[in-house]
Order: structure tokens, then C-alpha cells, then sequence
């Protein structure tokens, strides 16, 4: 999908997959999960998008998002809205984005005090203080960027 207003747009779907797409140039967000439950989106590569690579809104819940390489954005690689509970975000690459590579601004006993379980994303800033690129079950031993650092960092900022 090359230069849409969104390249994939789930509203108010159950159980949607989306999968093996290459997203570029999207003028808004790369992957939209909008009152969507129960979605599988794994090994897509979003590139450039406007806005946020994969964007979870509107009380998604129980989505995974695994697998993903979401780069080079104008916001961020993954975003997830105050109300959306239950996903699981896990085995992404999240890098050079231009706000956050990653960021949840939900609250509750997932991850980071999110309401979401987020583990081994390669990504090197994020809204939780590095709590979100971190490997929490210890299960990746490279802690790498994909220039060597160290991904487990304090930046608010992208790169």
C-alpha cells in the first residue's frame, strides 16, 4: 500500500487479520485498529507514515501486534489510546520514529503501569521511561538497537 490516507483501517471489527502488508507513505497512520477486538496484525512493514505507523483507538481491546517493523514515522511506530486494554504488543521493531517509537497512554497492571502487556520490541524511546522496549521475560538475549546500543533507555523524545 504506497501513499493512502491510511494504508489499513479496521472500525468496530472482531477478529480481523492483518498480516504481510508493506505500508509507505501513508498520509495519516500507517495501520488504524479503531473499536477494533481480537486482531492479529503481524509481519507488516510501515514506513513513513503522517502520522503513527500502527495507531490502537476507541477502546480496542485484546489485539496483538506482533512481528511488525513500524520505522521512520511523523508521530509514533506504535501508539495506543487511554482506553484501549488488553493488547498484547510484542516482537516489534520500533526505531526512528519522530515523536515515540513507542507509546501507551493507558493505565492499569500491564506493563509499565499500562493497561497492556508490551515485551521484547526493539525500540529505544518510549512514554514509560523505557518500560515499554524492554524484554520483560527475559526470553531475547540482544539487547540491541539496530546500531548496537543499548535499547533500555530513559528518552522521552525520538530519534
Amino acid at each position: 500500500v504506497f501513499n493512502s490516507d491510511a494504508g489499513v483501517y479496521a472500525q468496530g471489527a472482531t477478529n480481523p487479520t492483518i498480516t504481510h502488508n508493506r505500508i509507505f507513505a501513508s498520509t495519516f497512520d500507517g495501520i488504524d485498529l479503531d473499536g477494533t477486538t481480537g486482531a492479529r496484525v503481524s509481519g507488516n512493514d510501515v514506513t513513513g507514515s503522517g502520522a503513527d505507523g500502527i495507531s490502537v483507538f476507541n477502546h480496542s481491546t485484546n489485539n496483538t501486534i506482533d512481528n511488525n517493523r513500524s520505522t521512520n514515522n511523523g508521530n509514533d511506530g506504535v501508539f495506543i489510546e487511554l482506553g484501549s486494554s488488553g493488547n498484547h504488543i510484542t516482537h516489534n521493531t520500533l526505531l526512528h520514529n519522530m515523536n515515540l517509537d513507542a507509546e501507551d497512554l493507558s493505565t492499569g497492571s500491564g506493563t509499565a503501569g499500562t493497561a497492556n502487556t508490551w515485551d521484547d520490541n526493539d525500540c529505544k524511546t518510549d512514554n514509560k521511561h523505557g518500560g515499554l522496549c524492554q524484554d520483560h521475560d527475559n526470553q531475547n538475549h540482544d539487547k540491541g538497537g539496530d546500531d548496537g546500543s543499548d535499547r533500555h533507555n530513559d528518552q522521552e523524545g525520538g530519534d
